[in-house]
């Protein structure tokens, strides 16, 4: 099963693939692990390019779920308002080609994160995905934990 991994930012989204169980997962090599928003004044604008980008990108990487790293609430308000929309629009791009997504919260990926040592029997994320490297960018790391999360047991 090939899983598309999301994580959303105010500076791009980070994109992952993962496919294999979640004891011997692995990460396909994809071209770039973040794709930024268009630069355009008019969000609507930026976030119609960006769902035309992630739509042709599910059918070209023959995506079979997608995993999103749900937006948290800040320590002072609510999540920032370009996050929800880009997680809406993944939402949208799979739920038009029939692929079932999964929304992770950040406290279970945290929690998840501390089991994957036995789930995998691989130290940590960095072992089993990047040849024991930090992960660049460092918030890469979430769009490949969630994509892992979404594989089915």
């Amino acid at each position: 099963m090939k899983v598309l991994g999301v994580e959303a930012s105010t500076k791009g989204v980070n994109l992952a693939i993962l496919e294999g169980t979640r004891k011997r997962p692995s990460l396909v090599k994809l071209a770039t692990k973040t794709q930024k928003l268009a630069n355009d004044d008019d969000e609507a604008i930026a976030l119609h390019k960006f769902y035309k980008l992630i739509r042709a990108f599910l059918d070209e990487k023959k995506v079979e779920k997608v995993a999103i790293l749900a937006a948290g609430v800040r320590r002072f308000g609510g999540a920032p308002s370009l996050r929800p929309k880009i997680e809406a629009v993944v939402q949208l791009a799979a739920a038009e080609r029939a692929i079932p997504v999964e929304m992770v919260s950040p406290n279970t990926l945290r929690s998840e994160e501390k089991k994957f040592a036995d789930a995998t029997g691989e130290e940590n994320p960095e072992q089993c995905f990047n040849d024991g490297e930090p992960f660049v960018p460092k918030d890469w790391k979430d769009a490949v934990l969630v994509g892992w999360l979404g594989i089915d047991e």
